[in-house]
């Protein structure tokens, strides 16, 4: 019931000593058991942060409209309550790691992982503040110390990896058959080729980028002299029956090979052609379409820890820089084939099974040239049905996704012979 204050008989010393002990005692737990300190009421703005997901909850967040460390105010919200700061960086901690008590000890000793201070892992996830405000975080974890969460497995980006290595070691000895592997019940680690391929088709489609239709694209050619190259039926992907295998495709399989320069189309193409050809002949195709494509020259940066909306993206990006110089690395000539089993079939399975984020299929994969740095390379799903001359009118129910301009086509003497040590 309540009683006026003037009536309202005084607490007992007593009673008032225990309630300041209880209440100061729940706090200590509270803060024990979420691993971090109160700051109390000081609150601040984004100006003090440098890292933009956090700079971001700052804005997105804010409540108040003064900052207790540069005094700022406004009349509209510019701060956060510091506590809210520290929520979402423990939060965002505790995604990859946790207590360094969880790790084993014989006789006192640490196994297996180095133990982390607060200050270390914010310096290994690149977390940066003010001088003022770097000090109150590390005030508020104290001598919390941390570790790798999940310690007993392997980092998620090296299980990845590990599977890739996997699955090229597999596929080149038993191409298709891979596809019966289960899954290993006594190592949890263990990726099978037919996870890898999963985890692919699921991280894959934040890579497609879309290139609007009048994208130029030169494609090379090697052949006899006595052969006439200049049309795009003969310029062109060849027939089924005369496909060889290539990088991104095994024999029989049509794809259009191209690069975004002259240069790069050329010197890719004559590196890897017949040795008997003395000729050969370039030209610029032109999209009518927009074309999908999985971009790996382009690869993203490794999502911040703190950024709540992307970091569970942290593992595939790191694996994937990893892949995407594999897919682009130079092979051995002797063996090309063999070797070039893993690339070929991850090629076909974007083709037929990813999908980039509305649902629509790929038309192709970007990658770097393995013999001109810095320069890329394109494989389109298209064979030389989707193919015509610019300057030629095609049937109505024949729409062409590339046209050669035939204004563009050149031919000289072959100058880079084969390499007996590299295929392209």
């Amino acid at each position: 019931m309540w009683v006026p204050a003037a009536t309202r008989r005084p607490r007992p010393r007593a009673t008032q000593y225990a309630y300041g002990v209880g209440y100061w005692s729940d706090r200590q737990i509270e803060e024990w058991e979420r691993g971090w300190a109160s700051a109390g009421d000081s609150t601040v703005c984004a100006e003090h942060l440098t890292e933009p997901a956090l700079k971001a909850v700052v804005r997105d967040g804010a409540c108040e409209t003064a900052c207790s460390y540069c005094e700022a105010s406004a009349r509209r919200p510019i701060a956060i309550p510091v506590d809210e700061l520290l929520e979402h960086i423990a939060e965002s901690l505790e995604s990859e790691y946790t207590d360094a008590d969880t790790l084993p000890r014989d006789e006192g000793e640490v196994l297996f992982e180095v133990p982390l201070l607060t200050a270390e892992v914010l310096e290994n996830e690149a977390f940066e503040a003010d001088e003022e405000l770097l000090g109150d975080v590390l005030k508020a974890f104290g001598d919390r110390g941390w570790c790798r969460r999940n310690w007993e497995r392997l980092p998620p980006e090296r299980r990845l990896l590990l599977g890739w290595t996997d699955f090229c070691a597999t596929v080149r000895q038993r191409r298709f058959l891979f596809l019966r592997e289960e899954t290993d019940p006594y190592d949890s680690d263990y990726v099978s080729p037919r996870q890898m391929l999963d985890e692919l088709e699921h991280g894959l489609p934040a890579l497609v980028v879309t290139w609007p239709p009048g994208r130029r694209l030169v494609r090379a050619r090697v052949h006899p002299a006595a052969v006439a190259v200049g049309d795009a039926l003969s310029l062109g992907p060849p027939p089924a029956e005369n496909a060889t295998a290539n990088r991104m495709s095994a024999d029989g399989v049509v794809m259009f090979y191209a690069a975004d320069d002259e240069v790069t189309a050329v010197v890719e193409t004559e590196a890897q052609a017949n040795p008997h050809h003395d000729t050969t002949t370039a030209g610029v195709f032109v999209s009518q379409s927009l074309l999908r494509l999985v971009d790996l020259t382009r690869l993203p940066d490794v999502p911040s820890i703190f950024d709540e909306a992307r970091r569970a993206q942290r593992p595939f990006v790191r694996f994937i820089a990893s892949f995407a110089h594999d897919i682009s690395r130079s092979v051995p000539a002797r063996g090309a084939a063999g070797m070039y089993a893993p690339t070929q079939i991850v090629t076909e399975h974007i083709r037929d099974y990813v999908r980039d984020e509305l649902g629509d299929s790929i038309d192709g994969i970007v990658y770097a040239s393995s013999r001109v740095i810095g320069s890329r390379c394109v494989v389109l799903f298209i064979d030389s049905h989707r193919c015509g001359d610019l300057d030629v009118p095609r049937p109505a129910d024949r729409v062409a996704t590339l046209l050669l301009d035939r204004t563009t086509v050149w031919s000289r003497a072959r100058r880079l012979s084969f390499e007996a040590g590299q295929a392209g």
